[in-house]
């Protein structure tokens, strides 16, 4: 998710920081919840340094479990919310915590 003002050649300079976190349905308590967590915490905190992206800001259809697998393997940073005690989320950080 860019950041206000920024601009595409900004996205392309900074490193790439992909948030694995429950995520939930549009609306409800447990989106509202990962959103905060991404906007007014990691946002905030990494924003300057790095292009914070999380599973649902990929608009490109396709198999879900390909595009997450590519978004950690090409992350210069993954960060994990473990709050929702969610397996996909679990799973997600095993596949970070293996990768070499």
């Amino acid at each position: 998710m860019k950041a206000d003002g920024e601009t595409d050649t900004d996205t392309d300079a900074k490193r790439k920081c992909f948030v694995v976190s429950t995520i939930g349905e549009a609306g409800s308590a447990e989106r509202d919840m990962a959103d905060m967590v991404l906007e007014f915490l990691i946002e905030e905190a990494l924003g300057d340094q790095y292009h914070v992206v999380r599973g649902d800001s990929d608009s490109n259809p396709g198999a879900i479990t390909p595009q997450i697998v590519e978004s950690i393997l090409e992350a210069d940073l993954v960060i994990a919310d473990l709050s929702g005690f969610n397996p996909n989320v679990y799973y997600e950080v095993a596949i970070a915590h293996g990768y070499e």
